[in-house]
């Protein structure tokens, strides 16, 4: 690179690749306190798949002034699930919660660390 970074952006993620191989991803939905949308999600996995190829030595997620991000913005997975897939369970239900039973839950994560609720 030129010293000049490389500019990318969709609406609510804005990747800045710097150089030395960092890579800044952005999240800019402060409306929201970042609440991640599937698309902010496709974006950021967008940004890791590529890392490798591209030579990137690190990737750093940033939000903006007084919050990361407040998690996923429900109401935006609701209505991707809505699109004929089945969305979770309620929480009245007997079944342990599993990432497989939850279409909104982006596969590349894994499963998560934490405990689950009921």
């Amino acid at each position: 690179m030129d010293g000049t970074p490389a500019k990318a952006s969709t609406d609510h993620v804005t990747v800045t690749r710097h150089d030395r191989g960092v890579v800044l991803v952005r999240m800019n939905r402060f409306d929201k306190k970042n609440a991640l949308t599937g698309a902010m999600y496709d974006t950021m996995r967008g940004v890791i798949e590529n890392a490798a190829a591209e030579d990137t030595r690190a990737v750093v997620f940033a939000g903006g002034p007084g919050v990361f991000t407040s998690g996923n913005d429900i109401g935006d997975f609701i209505q991707r699930s809505a699109g004929g897939r089945r969305g979770p369970r309620p929480a009245t239900s007997s079944r342990r919660w599993r990432p497989s039973r939850c279409p909104w839950w982006p596969q590349w994560m894994g499963s998560p660390s934490a405990s689950a609720p009921p």
